[in-house]
């Protein structure tokens, strides 16, 4: 898929077969969501920070991009080898 690290989160298409996610909020967007990367909503442990995910999209949304594997900044950008 490439690295979607820094991909603003709700704006970009990041998330296969799913789209923006901007339109599938839950609620009102402030501008410092709007200004998340992807990389923001993983924690320091390398998880999904799933408390703010699950209170801003549905589950079955959030279920869709919960299998996929976080990025991990540590490991620098995904390239072809």
């Amino acid at each position: 898929m490439g690295d979607v690290s820094y991909v603003l989160y709700w704006s970009k298409y990041w998330v296969p077969r799913v789209g923006p996610l901007l339109s599938l909020a839950l609620s009102n967007l402030s501008q410092h969501d709007l200004d998340l990367k992807v990389v923001d909503v993983v924690l320091e442990n390398g998880s999904w920070d799933l408390s703010y995910l699950l209170t801003m999209l549905t589950l079955h949304v959030s279920t869709k991009f919960l299998r996929m594997t976080p990025p991990n900044i540590n490991f620098g950008l995904d390239r072809i080898s």
